[in-house]
């Protein structure tokens, strides 16, 4: 099955059959155009409901593989396929692992029937979700999970000038955020923050061509990228300068904080690190400190990780030469150590070397720059400011 832009079609008549398995009924189903055979006889009636019979006849003809059968977009169907992907929707809120983004979107009250109504009118956006969901894609609760946790995140940052068309780019977004890897083999390893990876920019470009709201490529585009600029964001009042860059920023944390918690699924106190290393990134300022907030009245149990995570930032910003000061181990840090010892330097303990023998934070290397290679090197005098980590961690 396929989808032009505006019809479902396919050119073979068996994927008709589990088309109309995929949607409960073969009623839903219209050829667009009538059938006829060689001599103009009308074989198939347009705009008529299929049946089992008609299908069959097709194929004892020996004309499955023939014919490209184009399907009506009747109010029937269309409402029919919105109802599905709503449906899906509200199963998905309905299980423990989404209890983060029902979490928000209960206590934000947003309206989700309407955003996915209203973002499914897009005829384009409309065959995209239908089709992945009927080809059953491995990525689709992901995309699921990080389109309504950031809905969620949204929805409670602009609570008090909150606009529907703005979270309908976003919905659209986010399930659109991996357009060009989705069903790709080597899926997870494009969602690698700081690798080499341009996916977001071949997502975005792709969507672009397409006949949607331009907000929604540029939302997309270079949400897989981190960038050192919300040092400052917990300082004003509108950190951001439109919607779009909020639907990016809030796009791109939802996306870090889904891999770190895949990244450590099968580690001991995983989610005391995923919340440790959210509010360690957004202190040193890769991540904007109201959006954050959103996490932490959800996890209010995990307080304390937050707080260390957050006092480790703090720690590690006192380098007055940008960002060469790091606490060492990670995430219980007992040392802050220099990574540039060229630049001179009045908090350097030269005295006091310490060596590292192994690679630091193998599995983060290619994320944010935060892990050693192995080697010497200086102590830092900002060792003494290191806060007690929490005992669980």
């Amino acid at each position: 099955m396929e989808h032009d832009g505006k019809y479902f079609f396919t050119n073979r008549v068996g994927q008709i059959y589990k088309f109309g398995e995929f949607l409960g009924n073969l009623d839903y189903l219209r050829l667009e155009d009538e059938i006829k055979d060689e001599e103009g006889r009308v074989l198939v009636q347009a705009k008529r409901p299929l049946k089992d019979t008609i299908l069959q006849s097709l194929i004892n003809r020996g004309l499955d593989e023939k014919l490209t059968l184009r399907f009506e977009n009747t109010e029937y169907f269309e409402s029919h396929l919105i109802s599905m992907v709503i449906s899906k929707s509200d199963k998905l809120l309905g299980l423990n692992s989404y209890s983060f983004p029902a979490h928000l979107l209960k206590s934000t009250e947003v309206d989700m029937d309407r955003v996915i109504r209203s973002a499914l009118k897009n005829k384009f956006f409309l065959g995209f979700m239908i089709l992945t969901m009927f080809n059953e894609s491995a990525v689709l609760d992901h995309l699921f999970e990080v389109t309504l946790t950031s809905i969620g995140l949204y929805a409670t940052q602009k609570k008090d000038n909150l606009t529907y068309s703005e979270l309908i780019h976003l919905f659209q977004a986010g399930m659109l955020h991996d357009y060009t890897t989705m069903n790709s083999v080597k899926w997870e390893e494009e969602e690698i923050f700081g690798g080499e990876s341009n996916h977001d920019a071949l997502s975005a470009s792709e969507i672009d061509r397409k006949e949607i709201a331009k907000e929604v490529s540029k939302i997309i585009d270079g949400h897989n990228r981190i960038e050192l600029r919300y040092l400052n964001a917990d300082k004003r009042d509108n950190w951001y300068s439109d919607p779009v860059e909020l639907s990016r920023i809030i796009l791109k944390l939802v996306e870090y904080f889904n891999f770190q918690k895949r990244l450590l699924a099968n580690e001991e106190s995983s989610t005391e690190k995923v919340m440790y290393d959210i509010s360690l990134q957004a202190q040193k300022g890769y991540f904007p400190n109201p959006v954050i907030k959103g996490f932490v009245g959800f996890f209010n149990k995990y307080t304390e990780f937050f707080t260390y995570g957050s006092d480790i930032g703090k720690v590690e910003n006192k380098c007055p030469h940008g960002k060469f000061a790091l606490a060492y181990p990670k995430p219980k840090s007992t040392q802050v150590v220099c990574k540039n010892p060229e630049i001179p330097c009045k908090h350097r303990l030269a005295s006091q070397p310490i060596k590292v023998v192994a690679i630091e934070n193998e599995k983060h290397k290619s994320r944010l720059g935060d892990h050693l290679e192995p080697g010497w090197y200086e102590k830092c005098a900002f060792s003494n400011d290191l806060p007690i980590p929490p005992n669980d961690i």
